[in-house]
């Protein structure tokens, strides 16, 4: 890192961008240079500073749009030789693999933290275990109370005899339902409108009496 200086000659400044271009051998921004500099050097002595190096050229300077980017300068260096571009390639590969198997792991990683924030926290498994254990309690009573014998068990044919008698009034309910439709539609039939049938009120009376003996009657039956 570079420390901040609160003073630094117009030299020493040229010198340390310059340096700062040369080791890092890539485009930046001024902005970019000022904050990787930590400001070391102020935006006001740094814009200078860019502008003398590239009249220098001892830095490249491209502009796109309102934006001016700076690199060193490439020609003061040297060529690779076939063997030093061999060695880069095979780096090159070797980070490639590294980066698709971290790829990887940040992949398997990010999977089994999504599995683990899907499963149930530990309050909730506590007020879940809570609950199981009174279902466990209310069961063993049930339980204990078949195997003492104080229960009394319904056996096969009781339960087909209860079914077949709800069967039957069901039957009958629906008969009777039936019955009273049909004998209220005979009783209106030919009235205009049940203003008129109003009118009839000992048979409107009985009629009602009537269909409440009718459905009433299944649970009497």
């Amino acid at each position: 890192m570079v420390k901040s200086k609160t003073q630094s000659n117009k030299r020493d400044d040229e010198a340390l961008v310059l340096d700062y271009l040369r080791k890092t051998n890539r485009p930046y921004s001024a902005t970019d240079i000022c904050l990787n500099l930590h400001n070391a050097v102020s935006k006001t002595a740094l814009a200078k500073i860019l502008t003398t190096l590239s009249e220098r050229g001892d830095i490249r300077c491209k502009t796109y749009g309102k934006q001016s980017v700076y690199v060193i300068d490439q020609e003061q260096f040297e060529n690779p030789s076939s063997e030093e571009l061999s060695v880069m390639d095979a780096r090159i590969e070797e980070l490639r693999k590294q980066i698709t198997e971290t790829q990887e792991k940040n992949k398997q990683m990010k999977q089994a933290l999504q599995s683990l924030l899907v499963q149930k926290t530990t309050a909730e498994l506590q007020s879940l275990s809570k609950d199981l254990d009174q279902r466990i309690s209310t069961l063993n009573t049930r339980l204990n109370s078949l195997q003492s014998g104080t229960a009394r068990l319904i056996s096969s044919e009781e339960k087909d005899a209860i079914q077949k008698n709800y069967e039957n009034m069901r039957k009958l309910w629906k008969d009777r339902k039936t019955l009273f439709s049909n004998l209220w539609d005979a009783i209106s039939e030919g009235e205009s409108s049940p203003t008129e049938l109003k009118a009839f009120n000992h048979i409107q009376s009985y009629l009602i009496i009537f269909k409440n003996n009718i459905l009433l009657g299944t649970f009497r039956h």
